[in-house]
């Protein structure tokens, strides 16, 4: 039998630990979790864990990283499915996506929200706002000659942070029926006014 690659069986184990330490703070919370339960449900040695991760904190914080880049994947697939001509039609698919995400894993992403920046600040979550922005930066650059704004490197970030603080609000105050459609429709009008400049004034109705 051919064995693994190293590295990838290294790799494994790493991804392995970092689901079974999402699965048990969104069970338990991060005070009660403990790496000894998160290393059982792994089906690693409390030794193996802290080989790949130095403590309960470093494992918050790549969870973060994972789920971050999760949702950064989305936004390209559906780029990749949609094309870039329908912007609004891109923004609603990525918005639903995004609160489906937060809503299926509320638990897990309330610890996430509340503390990734007690225990790591501020930095993990600038990193992975600039590491989204230049993603988006390459899909603006394509649509330069259609959209307003100038400076297309703020752009990407603006809109990156605008979209993300404004989504995480809902995990403090979970949208549903008229509400939740409600957000997304002027989600959608906020960033496709700021690509494409304001919405011509309403015309008064002729009776």
């Amino acid at each position: 039998m051919v064995r693994a690659p190293r590295q990838k069986r290294s790799q494994e184990t790493a991804d392995a630990i970092v689901e079974a330490a999402a699965r048990v703070f969104a069970e338990m919370g991060l005070e009660r979790a403990t790496t000894n339960r998160i290393a059982e449900v792994a089906g690693v040695s409390v030794g193996s864990l802290y080989q790949y991760y130095s403590d309960k904190h470093a494992l918050l914080t790549a969870i973060f990283v994972r789920e971050s880049a999760r949702l950064e994947a989305a936004l390209l697939r559906i780029f990749s499915e949609i094309g870039l001509d329908d912007v609004p039609a891109i923004l609603r698919a990525y918005t639903e996506e995004t609160l489906a995400v937060f809503e299926g894993n509320a638990p897990l992403y309330h610890v996430l929200l509340e503390q990734v920046p007690r225990y790591a600040g501020l930095d993990p979550t600038h990193e992975i706002d600039k590491k989204a922005a230049r993603s988006l930066l390459l899909l603006l650059e394509l649509a330069r000659s259609r959209i307003a704004p100038k400076n297309l490197e703020v752009a990407a970030l603006l809109m990156v942070r605008s979209f993300r603080y404004n989504t995480l609000v809902t995990l403090k105050e979970p949208l549903q029926g008229a509400a939740r459609e409600a957000f997304i429709e002027e989600m959608i009008a906020m960033l496709a006014n700021y690509l494409f400049g304001p919405r011509p004034p309403l015309r008064a109705r002729e009776d």
